[in-house]
């Protein structure tokens, strides 16, 4: 087979796979779901607030980066559906990184194989595919997190005049008002140049000075991130502890989380352990200190309390995860004696890997096994049911999806439950709180732990009489009751 035709073959595989990603992210989209607890938060803050007070500390314990819910509240402008219009910029990050990790891939993996083997983990990672639909700003770190490392590529400090640098400087100095992460890309490849230019430090002034003003301007405004003793409580298993008592289950925590359809996770580690090999014999390139520094960077700052190594908010890392499990493909030698056992390597990593993936994405976006909170739907089905006396009974931990939602039906008498119930002690304390003879409609759609409310919410209601349950298989609920 000549060469040309290997070349067509590789491409029409790459653009597949893109189209593939770009289906599932689509598909997932379409589906419309209504706002879960978190996404009703932020969306509050969007439609209540200008949007120059978007740059304020947000309400309801929410993060996200100003110019990015900017961004959502500006598409809101001109599409009325929140659900719809709030999510577009997570989609359009989503879809516009798989060209730009296709091209990222192309900067470190040096057979073909590699690069279609990094792309389908990238395209069809269920994580990725879940944020492109999830009013949060996680898809904007991936995009935003690989355009910076690769502008190291398109960079040459020495040749290029001071105005254009101080332009792609101001450029640097914006993106962190958009993804928080984009300030540990800068870093990164702050790091790289300066050891690969150090003599050039005047020019490299103009390339980091407008980005040093705007992180200083930027932590005076928004010094809660590191500040908020919530937050720091809410991803306390994302810190590194002192004594790294907890470091190899931190790092075993955020494999599992990226790798949530692999079942076999000792083939993870084995490719890892095979990448940065392969990534450690090419280290005289200095462009492998772009695949090193990152991981350095994250697990410091992960010691130092100051950004979680933790779930989604380190979903900007999955990219370099992605590329140095590929990078173990540059080890094979296909031209031996033992290019056959290379080959039955390859198939069976590519099958594994492919079809788990494949069958995650069938079962939960194909198949819609999503999970969802239907208040919307929940709430109509109350107000369809109320009586005029009758009184809603809002859950605690269901009132952020009620803020949300509750000017899309029309319903009277309302209490919202302030004490967060997590046990039987607590909830009977709630409802010995409640008038008697009073016909109430208990809202839940939201909870740290749905399946336990639900039981418990069961053992209370056999103390009430003309109890009906409502509910649907992701334990969204509705109980009519009335207090004795």
């Amino acid at each position: 087979m000549s060469d040309r035709i290997k070349n067509v073959i590789y491409y029409i595989i790459i653009l597949g796979f893109i189209v593939v990603g770009v289906y599932l992210r689509v598909l997932f989209f379409s589906y419309d779901r209504p706002f879960w607890n978190d996404e009703s938060a932020l969306a509050l803050n969007i439609i209540r607030r200008s949007f120059v007070q978007l740059f304020d500390v947000l309400d309801y314990e929410q993060v996200s980066p100003p110019l990015y819910v900017v961004f959502a509240k500006f598409f809101g402008l001109f599409i009325k559906k929140y659900e719809f219009a709030y999510r577009l910029p997570a989609l359009i990050c989503s879809i516009l990184s798989l060209p730009v990790f296709f091209v990222f891939c192309k900067k470190f993996l040096e057979k073909k194989i590699s690069i279609v083997f990094a792309l389908m983990l990238f395209v069809l990672n269920y994580q990725l595919i879940y944020y492109g639909q999830e009013l949060k700003q996680y898809s904007a770190d991936v995009l935003v997190y690989l355009l910076i490392l690769l502008s190291y590529f398109y960079i040459n400090v020495k040749e290029t005049k001071k105005w254009l640098l101080g332009l792609i400087g101001c450029v640097f100095a914006l993106s962190i008002w958009f993804s928080y992460t984009a300030l540990f890309g800068i870093l990164t490849i702050g790091v790289v140049m300066v050891v690969k230019n150090y003599r050039q430090w005047k020019k490299l002034l103009f390339l980091f000075l407008p980005f040093c003003c705007s992180a200083a301007l930027f932590w005076i405004f928004r010094h809660e991130l590191s500040a908020s003793t919530y937050l720091h409580l809410f991803w306390q298993d994302g810190f590194i502890a002192k004594n790294f008592s907890n470091f190899f289950q931190v790092i075993s925590n955020n494999l599992h989380f990226y790798f949530l359809n692999l079942n076999h996770k000792l083939f993870i580690y084995i490719l890892l352990l095979g990448g940065f090999v392969s990534v450690l014999k090419n280290i005289k390139e200095q462009k492998y200190f772009i695949l090193i520094v990152p991981f350095v960077l994250a697990l410091l700052l992960s010691y130092f309390n100051i950004y979680p190594l933790s779930d989604r908010v380190s979903i900007y890392l999955s990219s370099l995860w992605f590329v140095v499990m590929a990078k173990a493909f540059d080890l094979f030698n296909f031209k031996t004696g033992w290019k056959w056992f290379s080959g039955l390597c390859v198939v069976f990593l590519f099958l594994h890997a492919g079809l788990s993936s494949f069958w995650l994405s069938k079962s939960i976006i194909i198949n819609k096994g999503y999970y969802v909170e239907r208040t919307p739907e929940f709430l109509k089905l109350a107000e369809s049911k109320m009586q005029k006396n009758d009184v809603l009974y809002v859950s605690a931990m269901t009132y952020i999806n009620y803020e949300m939602y509750k000017d899309t039906v029309d319903i009277k008498n309302v209490i919202i439950e302030k004490q967060k119930a997590y046990d039987i002690k607590e909830f009977r304390t709630s409802f010995d709180r409640l008038e008697k003879d009073v016909t109430y409609y208990l809202l839940l759609t939201h909870s740290g732990d749905k399946i336990q409310e639900y039981e418990n919410l069961k053992q209370i209601m056999q103390t009430e009489k003309d109890v009906v349950f409502m509910n649907d298989d992701k334990y969204n609920l509705l109980i009519k009751f009335t207090k004795l």
